[in-house]
């Protein structure tokens, strides 16, 4: 019984990051990080790894409602649900990795 809820689980995760997924936020993530990158100092690549990230944790909360609740009220589309969750999945994570790779008392750039 335990297989077969793991291999479920592996299908699941599967759909989730899928490869077509996968390339299209690493692309679009490459491309929001190289229009910042100009104006990051010493070296851009932690701007390309945080981006990464923040384009894994928007293919991993459009995964999760993709199949999560299984039924919706009738007033609420699939799309919206994903979309939404998304969008206020992507603050909280952005705000997750600053803390987490900013050293404490680091300079804050672009403040007054």
């Amino acid at each position: 019984m335990s297989g077969d809820r793991s291999q479920a689980a592996i299908r699941r995760l599967g759909r989730i990051f899928g490869w077509r997924r996968l390339v299209l936020a690493a692309l679009l993530s490459s491309a929001a990080a190289s229009i910042l990158s100009p104006g990051w100092h010493p070296t851009p690549l932690p701007l390309y790894e945080r981006a990464l990230m923040l384009g894994l944790t928007g293919v991993l909360v459009f995964g999760v409602f993709e199949a999560w609740p299984r039924r919706l009220p009738r007033w609420l589309a699939r799309w919206v649900l994903q979309v939404v969750g998304v969008a206020l999945a992507m603050p909280v994570s952005l705000f997750t990795i600053y803390v987490v790779s900013t050293p404490p008392g680091a300079p804050i750039r672009g403040t007054i």
